[in-house]
Formats: C-alpha cells, structure tokens, sequence
C-alpha cells in the first residue's frame, strides 16, 4: 500500500481511516505500524458521502470503517 510506504519510510505519524477487513495482507502491515489501540468509526448513514452530501454509500456497515494511529 502506497500510503503505509511512505509512512513508514518518512517517519510520519498519522491516523490512518481504512476498513476492519481480518486476512488483508496491508492490515497485517498496518498492525507492524501501530502505535495505539484502534478505535471504530460510529456507524452513520453519512459516513461515506460523496456530490456534496448528495450521495451516500449504500451500505456503511458492510465498510467496517476505523481509526488506526500509525508511525514509521
């Protein structure tokens, strides 16, 4: 994943918002980068809007959405 590379690589830290998805090889990386407890994102039908809050994804809690505190 580009972006964990470049964290890694440039000693950024940042929250990294990405899905909760169990056997992804770039969870397994973001899980080496982790500097704190991960937290989830309240589910809300406004999670994921796109045209201005116009369109909204059909199914937020299919995404899993969470919060992750990483450092390279």
């Amino acid at each position: 994943m580009p972006t964990l590379k470049r964290v890694r690589e440039c000693g950024h830290s940042v929250i990294l918002i990405a899905p909760n998805w169990p056997g992804q090889l770039w969870l397994a990386e973001i899980m080496q980068l982790l500097v704190d407890q991960p937290w989830s994102l309240p589910l809300r039908r406004d999670l994921l809007s796109q045209a201005r809050r116009e369109i909204f994804h059909p199914a937020p809690d299919k995404v899993a959405l969470w919060a992750w505190p990483v450092r390279g």
